[in-house]
């Protein structure tokens, strides 16, 4: 019989499909803001290698080729509603911690999709945080809340929540997200594949026809790829 109709696609929005140019510059200018934001020199260079993986990798879905028809790429975390809360608790840490952590979010369409949550202990961090965001166009879209610990583990706050990650002693968080921390022998720069990949998700779809147009122009429209520069 006649093959099912494919679905029809994706409804357009202004900021679906820019040109990758003007994407990658508003990225790359996020980057840039993010880069002179810290402090030591290694902090820059690494959050100029998570940037520029991002840079190439966010860029929508890839096409492989075969017998099926398949798209593979980065996504952004679970679109339900909940976040991804970058939790600055009491412990001791620098804004050169949670820059990296929070730039996959800021340079792409998931900004919304997370909150930075600090202690009220965190004061100078808070600040040095909102004149990040200050000088950059759109990042208030990352949320910035003032939390207790009893606070931030309330349960109408948790249902919230996708995930958390917490904002600690040098290279902590990061270790963490790879399975052990710092002084449990994690990596203090995990390579940028490997640690962007602990924040949002790397997958693929495929449709069981060989060179299935539709479904390319169907699910390759999908707003739940990770795209640098597009900001909803």
């Amino acid at each position: 019989g006649a093959a099912p109709a494919a679905p029809p696609p994706p409804a357009a929005s202004p900021s679906a499909a820019p040109s990758s140019g003007e994407a990658a510059k508003r990225a790359a200018a996020v980057v840039d803001a993010f880069v002179s934001a810290a402090g030591a020199a290694e902090a820059r260079g690494y959050v100029r290698q998570i940037g520029a993986y991002l840079l190439t990798a966010a860029d929508g879905p890839r096409r492989a080729f075969g017998q099926r028809t398949a798209l593979y790429g980065l996504q952004r975390p679970p679109m339900d509603g909940r976040r991804t809360a970058l939790r600055v608790g009491p412990a001791a840490t620098s804004l050169d911690e949670l820059l990296p952590l929070a730039l996959p979010f800021a340079m792409t369409n998931a900004r919304g999709q997370a909150v930075v949550s600090f202690d009220p202990s965190q004061q100078q961090l808070k600040a040095e945080w909102a004149k990040l965001v200050g000088g950059v166009a759109g990042l208030e879209q990352l949320e910035q809340l003032e939390q207790t610990e009893e606070e931030f583990a309330a349960e109408r706050v948790q249902a919230s929540l996708h995930r958390t990650v917490r904002v600690e002693a040098p290279y902590t968080g990061r270790g963490e997200l790879l399975g052990a921390g710092a002084a449990g022998g994690g990596p203090r720069f995990p390579l940028a594949q490997q640690f962007c990949t602990k924040l949002v998700t790397l997958g693929h779809i495929k449709s069981s026809r060989p060179d299935d147009a539709a479904f390319v122009d169907y699910f390759g429209a999908s707003p739940k790829w990770l795209r640098a520069g597009v900001f909803d």
